[in-house]
């Protein structure tokens, strides 16, 4: 079953750039900076019935990449407006 959550960071910033992300009562994340994007990331898809190849700039998404590796969790967190997970 679903639930509506509102995330909060309880610790803005750590000495290494952890962070404390507190779903609910129940899961908080102690989250540390992850890469694993490379720089250029391939994008494929179908259109119209022909494979088609985009790049992007994957550091661009490894600026927001965080994880819990004792709770074996990941996220894009953004904190420019509020918090977003």
């Amino acid at each position: 079953e679903g639930a509506l959550v509102y995330p909060r960071l309880l610790e803005s910033r750590g000495l290494n750039g952890e962070r404390i992300l507190k779903i609910n009562d129940d899961i908080t994340l102690n989250l540390e900076r992850t890469s694993v994007f490379p720089d250029k990331l391939l994008i494929r898809t179908h259109e119209e019935g022909s494979l088609v190849n985009n790049y992007v700039n994957g550091s661009d998404h490894n600026e927001h990449l965080y994880h819990d590796t004792e709770k074996m969790a990941a996220v894009i967190l953004n904190d420019d407006d509020g918090v977003s997970v």
